[in-house]
C-alpha cells in the first residue's frame, strides 16, 4: 500500500487506521475497592478494620465477592483475549488465546481486601486489583465483564445463523453490552457481535436513535487478498459475510468504528444487490478501516456500504459516512445481459442518497460496468468532500472516474471539494475525478493515470446543467 500521511495534512483528512488495543476501555464506575490509592488496614479481629472504602468487614468482603462473580473478558489484540469466570465456590475458569492457540485451565481464588490471589501449581499469586460494576483490573490489564459469553472459535457449539445461502458462517452473539444510548453504547468487539448486528437488522431491528461503538479490531476471514489485491482461490473456505441491513430495512442508528479495524469481509454473490460490510444504510458510520475484503455482486456494490440513502425508517436522518478507510477490491459482474450488469459499484459506498461522505481514503482495485467510482459510485443529492483515492479503478462500459462515477444534484447546491485522485482509471469513458457531475466541485485534483479510448478527462467528462466550478 502506498503511504499517504503527506497528504493527509494537505487535505485536511483526519482518518484513523485500525489500532490493536493491550486492555480493554474501562467504565465509569466507582471502584469498591482500590488499595493502591486507598490502603485497606487489617482487621483488628474486630471487624472494625478498612478505610470505610469497601474494605474490612466481613459484610464488604461478600458484596466484592458478588459482584466478582461471573464472567471477564480482556482483549490483548485483534486474535487474542483471555476469558475468566469466577465461581461461587472459589474456582475460576481461564480460556487464554495467544498465537491462534487456546488454552483452558481453572485455578482457586480468593478475593482479600488488598489482593486477589490465584492458587497455582507453583504456590499462591497475589495482584492488586480494582474492581468496580463493570470493569476488573490486575495485573496491569483490565476486564470487561460480560454478561453472555459466546466463546469464539468453536461455532460448531453454538446456533447457526437459519440464512443458508452465508456459507461457513461463524456464530452470533446472543446478547449486546451496553445499553445502547451516546453515553454507554452497545459494545462491538468481536465477530459474534458483529454477526448478531446483521442478524437483527435482517429480521427488523433499525437501531434508529441508538448507538454501536466498537473495542477491539475484527476478524472475519484471513487472507482473502493476495499480495496484488487479487481474491486469494475460489473463496469457498471463506465465510461469506452476510451485509447489515437488507432489502427495506436499513441500519438507522451510529455505528463508530473507534479506530479499529474489520478485516477479510468476503461476499461473492453475483445475483445480489446493495453489498459490503453494511448493505442497505441509513445512519451514521464513522472511524473505521476496512481491509483485506472482497466484495463482488450486481448493483449498488460498496467496500464499507452498498448503498446508503435517507429513509422512511430513519424519520428526517440522513446517512453520514465519515473517516472510513477501505484496502480491499470491489467487483461488479461481467455480463452482456443489461438487466444484470453491476452499476453503481465505490471503493466506500456504491450508491450515496441525500447524505454526506467526507474524510475517507480508498487504497484497492474498484471495478464494474457503469458508475463506478474510488469513492463511490453514485453520490446524488449529497456533499462530498476531503477524501482520497490510491490503486486501481476501472469499468468496461462509462461513467467511471478517480472520486465518483455520477455527481447529481437536482438543486445543485451539493458540493464535492477537497478531495484528490491517484488511482489509475480504465474505462472507455473516464475522468479522473468525476464522469459526469450536476453539482459545483472546487478544490479537486488529480495525479491519476486516465485511460480512454477516445478522449480521457482529467477533472470532469460530462456537466449536467448549471453544475460545476
Amino acid at each position: 500500500m502506498k503511504k499517504v500521511t503527506k497528504f493527509v495534512l494537505a487535505l485536511t483528512l483526519v482518518a484513523s487506521a485500525g489500532s490493536v488495543m493491550t486492555s480493554c476501555g474501562g467504565g465509569d464506575d466507582d471502584p469498591i475497592d482500590n488499595p493502591v490509592v486507598n490502603p485497606v488496614k487489617p482487621d483488628d479481629g474486630t471487624g472494625n478494620g478498612g478505610n470505610n472504602n469497601g474494605g474490612g468487614s466481613s459484610a464488604n468482603l461478600d458484596a466484592r465477592q458478588q459482584m466478582l462473580l461471573g464472567t471477564w473478558k480482556c482483549t490483548m489484540s485483534s486474535t487474542d483475549y483471555t476469558v475468566i469466570t469466577f465461581n461461587a465456590d472459589g474456582t475460576s475458569d481461564w480460556i487464554v488465546k495467544t498465537d491462534d492457540d487456546k488454552d483452558k485451565f481453572s485455578l482457586t481464588y480468593q478475593l482479600g481486601e488488598l489482593y486477589l490471589s490465584f492458587t497455582e501449581e507453583d504456590g499462591t499469586t497475589n495482584y492488586t486489583y480494582r474492581l468496580t460494576q463493570t470493569t476488573l483490573t490486575f495485573d496491569g490489564d483490565e476486564y470487561l465483564r460480560i454478561d453472555n459469553y459466546i466463546e469464539e472459535d468453536e461455532p460448531e457449539d453454538q446456533p447457526q445463523a437459519a440464512d443458508t445461502n452465508y456459507a461457513n458462517r461463524g456464530a452470533s452473539a446472543r446478547t449486546f453490552r451496553g445499553s445502547g444510548t451516546k453515553a454507554d453504547p452497545y459494545v462491538i468487539s468481536d465477530a459474534t457481535e458483529l454477526r448478531k448486528l446483521a442478524d437483527d437488522v435482517e429480521g427488523g431491528k433499525t437501531y434508529r436513535d441508538e448507538y454501536f461503538k466498537m473495542t477491539a479490531d475484527i476478524i472475519i476471514n484471513r487472507n482473502v487478498l493476495t499480495a496484488n489485491g487479487a481474491l486469494n482461490g475460489n473463496g469457498s473456505s471463506f465465510e461469506q459475510w452476510k451485509p447489515i441491513g437488507k432489502g427495506t430495512t436499513p441500519f438507522c442508528g451510529t455505528f463508530d468504528g473507534n479506530g479499529h479495524t474489520i478485516s477479510g469481509i468476503y461476499i461473492n454473490k453475483e445475483e445480489r444487490d446493495s453489498l459490503g460490510l453494511f448493505g442497505f444504510f441509513s445512519g451514521t458510520l464513522t472511524n473505521l478501516t476496512v481491509k483485506d475484503s472482497y466484495v463482488k455482486g450486481r448493483r449498488n456494490i460498496g467496500g464499507v456500504v452498498g448503498i446508503a440513502v435517507a429513509s422512511k425508517y430513519s424519520k428526517t436522518y440522513s446517512p453520514s459516512i465519515a473517516q472510513c478507510l477501505h484496502y480491499g477490491s470491489v467487483c461488479g459482474i461481467k455480463t452482456s445481459v443489461s438487466s444484470k450488469k453491476s452499476v453503481y459499484v465505490g471503493g466506500i459506498v456504491g450508491d450515496l442518497v441525500d447524505g454526506k461522505i467526507t474524510k475517507c481514503l480508498n487504497d484497492g482495485t474498484v471495478e464494474g460496468a457503469r458508475y463506478v467510482g474510488g469513492i463511490g459510485g453514485g453520490i446524488k443529492n449529497s456533499t462530498l468532500s476531503d477524501c482520497l483515492v490510491y490503486g486501481k479503478i476501472s469499468a468496461y462500459e462509462s461513467y467511471t472516474a478517480g472520486i465518483c462515477g455520477y455527481f447529481a444534484d437536482s438543486t445543485v447546491s451539493k458540493t464535492l471539494y477537497n478531495c484528490c485522485n491517484f488511482a489509475e482509471i480504465d474505462a472507455e469513458n473516464c475522468s479522473g475525478i468525476v464522469h459526469a457531475c450536476g453539482g459545483k466541485l472546487s478544490n479537486v485534483i488529480n495525479y491519476g493515470k486516465v485511460t480512454d479510448a477516445s478522449t480521457p478527462y482529467a477533472i470532469v467528462s460530462s456537466l449536467r446543467g448549471t453544475a460545476a466550478k
